[in-house]
């Protein structure tokens, strides 16, 4: 899907107020071309919604949650299984529009990917028999599932089901569809860009994926290492400098580290999160 990243960017620059997820059914010509003018153009106050009382939006073409006490913002869109707000959602443009599921952080592991009440596994089978454009995409990883053994299979419960993504600016398939487990590592990793404060120390990096497995990924990962960008000056342009990149390489790096405070959200202090650029 070539217009998940500038959907995902849209639902952070329009909805984002913390822990939330979103879900929208639209017309699959919106997810072949994106054009953000129209998009979702029908969809008023989602942002005022999720600060409410309920934390819940429900319109036409998307739904959204932010967190009520110890419901997640998933189990409030997917519970209960078949009379949930997704699957009203799903019954709107029939079996051939787009629907994207999107959670600002992945679902965890003891509650949302587990078999009691407050699973989403009913809810991902319910995705999974649309046959229309679809997709599940999360941006963090929930932080108390971070250093878990067991995160590749647990999130390989999405993959398996629904085709599973992981979204900043862009995005990659994190294992293809019906996969049981996720093999790209940038979708396990906690703390692939880590910036600290007030040292700004950088790190960045991702192995080289071989050809064959970037069958289906909308954005490849950089053919290049960032491992070992580590300075402790605090002139960036130095650290840039030192980078094994080219020139344009280097500019594009230096102006992502100068929005660093925008591309975090506004969170200084020491930050963890993977950051995919388009170089």
């Amino acid at each position: 899907m070539g217009s998940l990243g500038k959907i995902t960017e849209f639902f952070r620059k329009n909805y984002e107020t913390g822990q939330y997820a979103v879900a929208i059914n639209v017309p699959k010509e919106q997810c072949i071309t994106f054009d953000e003018l129209t998009f979702l153009k029908g969809e008023n106050d989602v942002r005022q919604s999720l600060q409410e009382s309920l934390h819940i939006y429900v319109g036409t073409e998307l739904i959204a949650a932010g967190v009520l006490g110890n419901k997640h913002s998933e189990d409030l869109l997917m519970n209960p299984p078949n009379g949930s707000y997704l699957t009203q959602l799903l019954k709107k443009k029939g079996l051939d529009g787009c629907v994207v599921f999107y959670t600002l952080n992945s679902p965890c592991i003891d509650n949302c990917l587990s078999n009691n009440e407050d699973s989403i596994l009913p809810g991902l089978a319910e995705l999974k028999a649309h046959t229309g454009i679809k997709a599940f995409a999360f941006k963090h990883i929930y932080q108390w599932d971070q250093n878990k053994n067991n995160l590749p299979a647990e999130l390989g419960k999405v993959a398996e089901r629904v085709p599973l993504y992981r979204c900043f600016y862009e995005c990659i398939l994190c294992g293809k569809p019906g996969s049981s487990t996720i093999t790209k590592e940038s979708c396990r990793w906690g703390n692939l860009l880590s910036i600290g404060v007030p040292s700004r120390t950088v790190v960045l990096g991702d192995e080289p994926e071989a050809e064959a497995e970037l069958e289906g990924v909308d954005v490849m990962m950089p053919n290049h290492s960032l491992l070992g960008l580590q300075d402790g000056s605090s002139c960036l342009d130095t650290k840039v400098d030192g980078a094994a990149l080219n020139e344009g390489e280097k500019v594009k790096l230096a102006e992502l580290l100068r929005s660093f405070a925008e591309l975090f959200d506004g969170h200084l202090g020491h930050t963890s999160i993977v950051e995919l650029m388009d170089m």
